[in-house]
Order: C-alpha cells, then sequence, then structure tokens
C-alpha cells in the first residue's frame, strides 16, 4: 500500500532543518518525509509555506523564522531576495567552507563507499565579490527601460539588477551601455511563450589580468544595424575589445545557439592562470575564477607529480588549461589531450603554442572511444581528467585504468559524480589518496575538488 504524503500545498508546517542540499538550500522533514527550503540554515527552525509537491520530496518558503543559526548574515547584495543566482549569501563565508568540505566528505563516504583516504583543508577563496570572469544575462522591461539580469530561482522571471557583487568590477557599466543602446536601436526582447522578440540574451566574457572584455548579444534572428550597435558600444567602453553576435532561433529557453560570428573588434580576449596565458573565445571554457584557478590547477600540478619525464594524458582537457599549466610550471615529455569540442581542441593547439609548449598532441572526439580506439599508443605516467558534471562514462574509465599510469588526478565540479567514479577507479585497481576541496563559487553551493588516485 503507497503510503501518504503528509504535506500538502499552501500548507504551513513547522519545519528544523538538518542539512543543506547541493543547491544550498536547507533539507528537513515533516513524518519523515523531505522538505527542501530555500534560505533556512542548518539548525533553524522556520514555519514554511509548502509551495510545491512530489511523490518524493516538498519544496517549501520561509513564513515565519522562529529560530536563527548563529552562521546567519545579513545579504549585502539589494537582489538577493529575488535573484536565483547566490543560495548561500545569507552564510557566513566561514560556515559556507566548513558545509562545502563536509559535503565531499559526506559524498566520497556514503555514495563512493570510500573510507581510507585523507581529506585535506577545503581552500578558501580570499575575495568573495568580483571574482566571477563569465556571465549570461536575460532581458526584462522596467518602466519602458530594456533591463538585463538573472533568472529568479525556479521561474523564468528576469530580476533586473544595476550591480552583482559577484561579477568582476566594470561588467555593470558595459550591461548598462549595452541595454541603453539597444533602446535607442529599437531592439525588442524575445519572448518564449510566442517566439518572437529579438534579444535573448547578453554574455559578457572578462579578463582578470587585462582588464578587458568580451560581449555577445544573442538573438533571435540577425541583429539589425549590428556595426552601429558594436561602433557605439566600443566607443563608450572602450575597455571592450571583441563584440560577437550569436543566432538562436529554435523555440524554448535555450539560450545561445551553436555558432559566434564577430561584429567587431579581436577574436579573442586573453587571460592568465599564474605564468600560463591563455585565449578565449566566446563559446570557450574557462574556469568562472581565476585567482582561484591557480590554485586548483597548483594542487593538479602537485599531485600529477609531473616533472620533465612525465607523459600526461589531459583527458576532458577544454581548451587545454591543465595539461599546459603542469607543463609551464613542471615541465613534461609529451602531453595528449582530449576533449569532444572540436573548437575547444583548435584553442588548445593555439595556447600550446602562446605557452611555447611542444610536444603536444590534441585530439577531438569521445573520450571512451578515443582510449579504446588509441589507447595502446598511449603510455602515459599520469592521466588528468576533468569531466563535466556528469562525471566520466563506464567506458572511459575502464579505458584510463587499462593504460595502467601511475597516478590519476581526478578534477571535478560534482562531489556526488566524483565519489561514484571513484568508486569504479577502485574497483580497476586504484586507491583514492587524498581529497581537497576548493571554492572556486563563493555564495553558492558549488565546489570543485581535486583527488590523487595512485595504483595499487
Amino acid at each position: 500500500m503507497k503510503k501518504s504524503i503528509p504535506v500538502k500545498k499552501n500548507s504551513i508546517y513547522k519545519l528544523t532543518a538538518t542539512g543543506l542540499s547541493k543547491e544550498g538550500h536547507g533539507i528537513g522533514k515533516i513524518d519523515g518525509f523531505t522538505v527542501f527550503c530555500p534560505g533556512l540554515l542548518p539548525g533553524e527552525t522556520a514555519k514554511v509555506l509548502v509551495i510545491k509537491v512530489l511523490s518524493s520530496y516538498a519544496i517549501g518558503k520561509i513564513s515565519d523564522l522562529t529560530e536563527i543559526s548563529p552562521d546567519r548574515i545579513t545579504p549585502t547584495c539589494p537582489a538577493y531576495k529575488h535573484c536565483g543566482g547566490c543560495t548561500l549569501g545569507h552564510l557566513s563565508y566561514e560556515a559556507q567552507l566548513k558545509y562545502k568540505e563536509q559535503q565531499v566528505k559526506d559524498c566520497m563516504e556514503r555514495i563512493g563507499g570510500l573510507k581510507d583516504f585523507t581529506i585535506l583543508p577545503i581552500v578558501g577563496c580570499e575575495t568573495t565579490k568580483g571574482f566571477r570572469n563569465k556571465a549570461q544575462y536575460r532581458f526584462t522591461e522596467m518602466n519602458g527601460q530594456l533591463k538585463c539580469g538573472f533568472f529568479k530561482e525556479h521561474s523564468h522571471n528576469v530580476v533586473a539588477t544595476e550591480s552583482c557583487e559577484i561579477e568582476q568590477v566594470g561588467v555593470a557599466k558595459i550591461r548598462q551601455a549595452v541595454c541603453e543602446i539597444s533602446t535607442e536601436l529599437k531592439y525588442d526582447i524575445y519572448n518564449e511563450k510566442t517566439g518572437k522578440g529579438l534579444l535573448r540574451g547578453l554574455l559578457i566574457r572578462a579578463s582578470h589580468f587585462t582588464g578587458k572584455f568580451m560581449v555577445a548579444l544573442i538573438c533571435n534572428g540577425f541583429l539589425p544595424q549590428k556595426e552601429i550597435f558594436a561602433k557605439r558600444l566600443m566607443t563608450v567602453c572602450p575597455e571592450v575589445i571583441s563584440v560577437f553576435e550569436n543566432i538562436n532561433t529554435t523555440r524554448g529557453n535555450t539560450v545561445t545557439g551553436e555558432h559566434f560570428t564577430k561584429i567587431s573588434g579581436e577574436d579573442f580576449i586573453t587571460d592568465n592562470i599564474g605564468p600560463a596565458v591563455f585565449k578565449m573565445g566566446p563559446e570557450s571554457f574557462f574556469q568562472v575564477n581565476p585567482l582561484q584557478t591557480e590554485k586548483l590547477y597548483e594542487l593538479a600540478a602537485e599531485y600529477s607529480g609531473a616533472d620533465e619525464n612525465t607523459s600526461l594524458l589531459d583527458l576532458y582537457c577544454g581548451v587545454g588549461t591543465i595539461g599546459i599549466y603542469i607543463a609551464k610550471t613542471r615541465g613534461v615529455k609529451e602531453i595528449f589531450g582530449v576533449e569532444y569540442v572540436e573548437g575547444a581542441i583548435r584553442n588548445a593547439k593555439v595556447n600550446a603554442e602562446l605557452n611555447g609548449v611542444e610536444n603536444c598532441t590534441f585530439l577531438a572526439g569521445d573520450t571512451g572511444k578515443i582510449l579504446s580506439e588509441q589507447g595502446p599508443s598511449f603510455a602515459p605516467d599520469v592521466i588528468v581528467v576533468d569531466p563535466p558534471r556528469k562525471g566520466c562514462d563506464a567506458v572511459a574509465l575502464e579505458q584510463v585504468a587499462a593504460l595502467k599510469p601511475g597516478k590519476i588526478v581526478y578534477v571535478s565540479c560534482n562531489p556526488a559524480t566524483l565519489a561514484r567514479d571513484c568508486k569504479i577507479l577502485e574497483g580497476l585497481g586504484y586507491k583514492c589518496e587524498i581529497v581537497r576541496p576548493v571554492d572556486m563559487f563563493p555564495q553558492s553551493g558549488h565546489v570543485e575538488t581535486v583527488v590523487l588516485l595512485s595504483c595499487k
């Protein structure tokens, strides 16, 4: 007999949070039934209005906070209550770090079933503001004026904001200029329901090192008067050195189309990770927190133990950042990089040349397939993997283990899939030695982790 659900939508219940979800939402139970509540911290009790009920959990909204955690702080961002970007801005940074470190440990133990490993203290961020070098914004209209901002959490309602505390300094000025020029040129806003309207989104990419910016307008069709738009923007904001157009005419809420076309300026902007320099296009994957990225990559380099005699296989290599950083700081004999996106591989080759890193081979395609077809030609001493949030597929992990590297360095943005994959690798003859979280995204529930696995 199916157990009845003890909560009803639009009803108010008393809820005490005992933990936080990976999104940073409070987790509690009502008669054994799980309820997630944004804004509620562990140890806090509140009267909660249930706004959504599913078969296995419900979502609530704080109606009245009755017991307050000593870790609660007052967010300084004026848009915090409405914007869905920073879910932990009400939690002290020290408590954020403790939560993220515990989250990684719990995943490794519960999901991975791993026990005999060393977890080192999380690497915190020296600054929790102004660190983000890339963001996508949506457009809206307020009092007849074009504005842009982020979606409100769990909705497609745009929260317009004059500034964002985590975006790099200078972005707000560019966003304002884009909106003003778009208004002058009579650009209208895309409507998801009707499929009509022009402006779907705005992408701004910044270089922390040079202070230069790249701007891309995502449009539902060709951008009228595009040259005029670019010229005005680059005049008002001379720090913008590159303007692109991206066309996406598909229905729905997917922001970007497949191709970016340059309107004016440079093809790339450059940024540094330590001594290494990288070119980035509008579509390139690049970590959004460059100062923390150097710490992340330095850990990967340290755990790799690489030197001038090391053969390094860099899987899910993107534009080649980790492998090139290790080669630049430690020196390696050779690098083999594998990445699914062909454009990223083209950028990786450019970046290797830009950094004077030789003996590089970069291949585009599915990781598991390339390893199964060309694995025998590789003889890596170290394999670095930095997969997307879904982690590695089983075929790729089997092929990695079959190459028998002395070390595997796993860089992850998802503790759950990291733990799952480490469990598989332990079954394939590797031992999880060191786990170290790195906070790349202050004010959010996200955390990166570097793991060292050694051949048993």
